[in-house]
């Protein structure tokens, strides 16, 4: 139903869309908006207060529900690639019993078979900063089980890029270690590759 409302939202255009409130609603609201699919979200209590409304705001250019409740369709890594060359650029939003909402990326990363739920279309460079995160975040939490690792909603694309380029910066700013002459593997510094001759 969530996705359903997101694609109603997206085929007529509109700004902010009501949703039937879930829990699962709920974390994939999160999940959205943590990867900057959907700008915002908010939860009241009743319809009629007209000082909020429950809403999302959709984002994503398409949205292709994938399983229905009496027709769930569990996904390998090599249906996942099949499909991706089929559909139009974006993610798939996934469930896995140890990880809890995921995409296409860390299922595939993991080599593990999941729950399909949706397909989001997406712009390409958004597709290309949402895979390097969450192959930054599989490769920092490496030797967990899956059980183990940050759940997609409690992780932040925008935090993850924020802190990529403060690390970034500390590393160009004047006196950074590796700028200085003889640091390793910067030029000027550190092994020198042998040179033939």
């Amino acid at each position: 139903m969530f996705f359903g409302s997101i694609q109603t939202a997206v085929t007529n255009r509109l700004e902010q869309q009501i949703v039937r409130p879930s829990k699962l609603g709920l974390d994939l609201a999160k999940l959205l908006r943590n990867l900057g699919i959907l700008r915002s979200f908010e939860v009241v209590q009743r319809l009629t207060d007209c000082r909020a409304k429950d809403y999302v705001d959709p984002l994503p250019l398409a949205v292709r529900n994938l399983s229905r409740v009496n027709f769930p369709q569990l996904v390998t890594p090599e249906d996942l690639e099949q499909q991706a060359r089929v559909l139009p650029c974006g993610v798939f939003v996934l469930w896995h019993h140890q990880l809890g909402l995921t995409l296409d990326v860390l299922a595939q990363h993991y080599g593990i078979s999941c729950l399909a739920l949706a397909h989001l279309s997406l712009p390409p460079s958004q597709v290309a900063q949402i895979r390097a995160a969450l192959r930054s975040k599989a490769a920092g939490e490496a030797g967990l089980p899956l059980n183990q690792t940050l759940p997609l909603q409690a992780w932040s694309l925008h935090g993850w890029v924020r802190d990529a380029l403060q690390r970034r910066s500390a590393l160009l700013s004047p006196g950074s270690p590796a700028l200085l002459p003889g640091s390793a593997g910067q030029p000027g510094g550190g092994e020198q590759p042998a040179l033939g001759g």
